[in-house]
């Protein structure tokens, strides 16, 4: 599933890092039940990598869920995160998504349960 948004009109650069962290997080728990249904291994485990989304920066998103970012075998930062939350929150750990304004652009990071964060997009080669 492809989930495609498009925010037009007087938006700030914090006001769409917001959006984007809040989806995020609503994608990976509506996954959650999905769980025994898809069997994915762990993120870091799956052989999916970071790639930049060939569409970044025409003026839309298009978020993937877990089952299609391990079989695209790639994902963009935000599909990484909610791939990683989903699987956190599946191991019963309370997981959530910081996104920020960097540049010209939102980048997301998954804020573990203890706090700390981890960048899936590092960790897999971006």
């Amino acid at each position: 599933m492809i989930i495609s948004t498009e925010l037009t009109g007087p938006i700030t650069g914090g006001q769409l890092a917001y959006f984007a962290g809040r989806a995020i997080e609503g994608f990976a728990r509506g996954c959650v039940p999905l769980a025994r249904e898809w069997k994915l291994p762990p993120l870091y485990e799956s052989g999916v990598r970071f790639r930049r989304d060939p569409y970044q920066g025409m003026g839309s998103e298009n978020f993937k869920l877990p089952n299609q970012t391990y079989a695209d075998q790639w994902g963009d930062c935000d599909r990484l995160c909610i791939y990683r939350i989903w699987e956190l929150l599946v191991g019963g750990e309370k997981a959530t998504c910081r996104s920020e304004w960097v540049g010209n652009g939102v980048h997301v990071l998954v804020r573990r349960g203890n706090g700390q964060l981890e960048d899936p997009s590092i960790i897999l080669g971006a």
